[in-house]
C-alpha cells in the first residue's frame, strides 16, 4: 500500500518567508501527476530539500540557521516548521518537524522537535524517528526525492556500499536478514545451555567434543567456498574484459580494412585526378593556340579553297599576326592570365608565320601553294579541338580534389583510433579466454567438491545434535530447552532459505520492471532488450542480439533513462511505494526521451510530484499528459519581500 501526500505546510524555511500551505486532491490512478511551475530561483529546489528536511533532519545548527528565512533569521526569534498530512497504509497521519530559535546572551539557541500524529485519534505517536524509518527510510529517501541532475549516478559500473545498503533496505531485505540473525543467535545460545546440561550431567562429552570439530570444519569449508566464489567473479571480470578486448580487436581488424581500402580508393582518386591535371597542363599549354581555333579553322578552310582555285583573306592573316604581336608586347592575354615563357615562344612562330602568309598575299599561285601547311594547319586544328574544355575540366578536377579531401578526413580518423589501440594476436587472446574458462570450471568443481563436504558435515552435526537431543529430553531440565531448540533450528533453516529467494525474487522483480520501463522509454526500441540487474544491483543494458552495451558508450540522456528505470522499479518494488518528487525532471534528456518518460508517469501507481520549470515542461509536453494531471502549482515570487509563496493555478 502506498504513500499519498495531502497537505503540506512551509513556514519561514528558506525562499518561502511566512506560512505556505498547499492541499493535494485525493490520490487516484491515471490521474497521478502534481505539476509546481517555478522560475529558477523561485523556490522549487527549496520545496524538495523541505521535504527531505521533514522526513530525516540532515542538518547541525549551523545548517538549521542557514535554512531559516533571512528576514525572520534578521529578527533573531522565531521558529521555521514543515508540516505534512499524508496516508500511510491506508491511515491518515500527520508529520511535523519544527525547529525554534531564541535569542540567548548574544547568541541564537537552536532547539529542533519532531512529532507524529494519528490525524483520527490525535494521539502523539511514541518513537517516531524509528516509526518514520519504516515509512521512508533515510538510506532510500534518495529514490524518493531526487533531483533529475544528480540521477545518473545510479547508472554507474558499481554502486557503493551505502547505495546497496540502501536498496536493501527499500525491499525490505536488512528485515529478513536480521530475522535471520536473531535466530542464529537463539539458536547458539539454546545450544550453549543444552551443553551446560550435559556438562552438569556428566554425559556426553565426547559427542559435544564431535559437535564442535564439526562445526569449525563447516566453517573452514563455508570460508574456503567464499574464497572460492571471490576468485570465479575475478575470473569472470576478467574474461568480460578479455571479450571486450576481443570485440575491440574485432573492431580494431575492421577499422583496418576500411583503412586499408580507403588508402586504396585515395590512390585511385589521385591517379584520376593526376591523369586530368595533366590534360589541364596540356591545356594550358596550347593556351595561345586554342585562342586561334576559329581563325585557324577559317585559314585551313581557305587554304583548301585556295588548293582548289579560290583566294586568301590577306587582312584576315595580318589581323591574326598583329593581334599575336600586341599580346607578345603586353606579356598577357586580353583576359588578363599571364603568358609562360616557353609558350610565349611558339606565339611568336605563329605570328611569324601568319605574317608570312599575309604578305605573300595576291603573289602566291596556286602551284605554290605548299600543301605541307596546309596538312600541319589541319593537324593542329584536330589537336586543339581534341583537348577538351577547359570549364569542364577544371571542374572534374575540382571533384576530385573534393573526394581526396574526405576521404583523406576519414583516414585520418582511422589512424587516430589505431594510435591508440595496436593489434593483439587474436589467437592468443583465445589462448587466454580458453584458460580462464577452464580455471572457471576448475573453481566451480572445487566448490562442488566443498558442497559435497559442507553437506556431509551438516547431515553429522545434525544427527550428532540429534543424539544430544535424545540425551537431554530425558531430564526434566533438558526438556523443555530441547523442544525450543529444535523449534529454533526448524524456523532458522526456513529463513535462511527463505533469505536467498527473497533477494533473488526481488532482483528479478526490479529486471522485470525496469525492463519494461526503460523499453518504454528508450529511443532504441528495435536494439534495446531490456535492463539486467546484476547480484550487486549494478545495471547493464542489453541488445536484442544478446550483447552488452559498454557502460561508457551511453549518452548522458540514456543513462538518466536507464537511471530513472531502475529507481522507478526500485521503489515500486518495495512494501510500500512512496511519490516521487522530482526537480529538474528531464536533466539530459532529448525530446524522445522526454515524449517516453512522460508516457511512463500516468503508469505509475504513485503521486509525481513534478517541479519544473518552462523549459522543463514547455506547453506542448505539458499538453501530452494534461489528462492526467490531478493539479497544477505556481511558485509566486514577491522580490521586495524576497519571498516565494505557492498558489494553485
Amino acid at each position: 500500500m502506498s504513500v499519498h501526500f495531502l497537505k503540506l505546510q512551509v513556514k519561514d524555511w528558506l525562499v518561502y518567508g511566512g506560512q505556505t500551505t498547499v492541499e493535494f486532491a485525493p490520490f487516484q490512478r491515471g490521474k497521478n501527476i502534481v505539476v509546481v511551475h517555478g522560475k529558477n530561483g523561485f523556490g522549487k529546489t527549496s520545496l524538495l530539500r523541505a521535504l527531505k528536511f521533514l522526513f530525516h533532519n540532515g542538518y547541525d545548527r549551523e545548517g538549521l540557521l542557514e535554512q531559516w528565512h533571512e528576514h525572520a533569521r534578521e529578527a533573531g526569534e522565531g521558529s521555521m516548521k514543515i508540516a505534512l498530512e499524508f496516508v500511510y497504509q491506508g491511515k491518515p497521519m500527520k508529520l511535523i518537524r519544527k525547529v525554534d530559535f531564541e535569542s540567548r546572551n548574544g547568541t541564537t539557541a537552536v532547539t529542533p522537535s519532531v512529532a507524529l500524529i494519528d490525524v483520527d485519534s490525535g494521539d502523539l505517536e511514541n518513537q517516531v524517528e524509528d516509526k518514520i524509518e519504516l515509512i521512508i527510510p533515510k538510506k532510500s529517501q534518495q529514490f524518493v526525492f531526487f533531483d533529475g541532475a544528480e540521477i545518473t549516478r545510479y547508472a554507474q559500473r558499481q554502486h557503493d556500499k551505502g547505495i546497496r545498503e540502501a536498496i536493501e533496505q527499500v525491499l525490505g531485505i536488512p528485515a529478513v536478514r536480521n530475522l535471520k540473525s536473531d535466530l542464529g543467535k537463539l539458536v547458539n545460545e539454546l545450544e550453549d545451555e543444552q551443553a551446560g546440561i550435559v556438562a552438569l550431567q556428566g554425559h556426553s562429552q565426547d559427542l559435544l567434543a564431535e559437535i564442535d570439530r564439526l562445526k569449525n570444519e563447516a566453517a573452514s569449508y563455508k570460508e574456503q567456498r567464499a574464497g572460492l566464489l571471490d576468485k570465479i567473479n575475478g575470473v569472470q571480470r576478467a574474461a568480460e574484459e578479455l571479450e571486450k578486448e576481443a570485440a575491440q580487436i574485432v573492431a580494431i581488424a575492421t577499422e583496418r580494412e576500411q583503412l586499408a581500402a580507403k588508402q586504396e580508393r585515395r590512390a585511385d582518386y589521385e591517379e584520376q585526378r593526376d591523369q586530368v591535371n595533366d590534360a589541364i597542363k596540356r591545356f594550358l599549354s596550347d593556351a595561345p593556340l586554342h585562342m586561334l581555333t576559329g581563325p585557324l579553322k577559317q585559314i585551313v578552310q581557305e587554304g583548301v579553297a585556295k588548293q582548289e582555285g579560290g583566294s586568301f583573306r590577306r587582312d584576315y592573316y595580318l589581323h591574326v599576326k598583329q593581334y599575336l604581336d600586341r599580346v607578345l608586347e603586353n606579356g598577357q592575354w586580353d583576359f588578363g592570365a599571364p603568358i609562360p615563357e616557353s609558350t610565349g615562344q611558339d606565339i611568336e612562330r605563329e605570328a611569324q608565320r601568319f605574317g608570312e602568309l599575309g604578305a605573300g598575299m595576291g603573289t602566291v599561285k596556286r602551284k605554290d601553294i605548299n600543301l605541307g601547311d596546309i596538312s600541319e594547319l589541319k593537324a593542329l586544328l584536330r589537336r586543339l579541338q581534341d583537348s577538351g574544355d577547359s570549364q569542364k575540366l577544371m571542374d572534374k578536377r575540382a571533384v576530385y580534389d573534393e573526394k581526396l579531401e574526405e576521404i583523406d578526413k576519414d583516414i585520418r580518423e582511422l589512424r587516430a583510433k589505431l594510435a591508440g589501440h595496436p593489434l593483439l594476436e587474436v589467437q592468443a587472446l583465445f589462448e587466454q579466454r580458453e584458460t580462464l574458462t577452464e580455471t572457471e570450471m576448475t573453481l566451480k568443481q572445487d566448490i562442488e567438491a566443498l558442497d559435497g563436504n559442507l553437506a556431509r558435515v551438516i547431515k553429522e552435526i545434525d544427527d550428532k545434535n540429534r543424539e544430544l537431543d535424545e540425551a537431554t529430553m530425558g531430564t526434566d531440565l533438558g526438556r523443555p530447552l530441547t523442544e525450543t531448540l529444535y523449534t529454533a533450528r526448524q524456523l532458522y533453516k526456513v529463513v535462511d532459505a527463505f533469505v536467498d529467494r527473497l533477494v533473488a525474487q526481488k532482483r528479478e522483480d526490479i529486471e522485470r520492471e525496469a525492463t519494461n520501463i526503460f523499453t518504454r522509454i528508450t529511443n532504441k526500441p528495435l536494439e534495446y532488450a531490456g535492463i539486467r540487474v546484476k547480484d550487486d544491483y549494478t545495471l547493464e543494458v542489453y541488445r536484442r542480439d544478446g550483447t552488452v552495451v559498454e557502460n561508457k558508450k551511453l549518452s548522458a540522456g540514456e543513462k538518466e533513462v536507464l537511471a530513472y528505470s531502475f529507481i522507478t522499479s526500485l521503489n515500486l518494488s518495495s512494501p510500500s511505494p512512496a511519490p516521487f518528487v522530482m526537480d529538474t525532471p528531464f536533466g539530459h534528456l532529448d525530446s524522445s526521451h522526454r515524449d517516453g518518460l512522460l508516457q511512463s508517469l500516468p503508469n505509475l501507481p504513485v503521486q509525481v510530484f513534478l517541479l519544473a520549470t518552462d523549459r522543463d515542461l514547455p506547453h506542448q509536453e505539458r499538453d501530452q499528459v494534461q489528462a492526467f494531471i490531478a493539479q497544477e502549482f505556481e511558485i509566486e515570487r514577491n522580490q521586495q519581500e524576497a519571498s516565494s509563496t505557492i498558489v494553485q493555478e
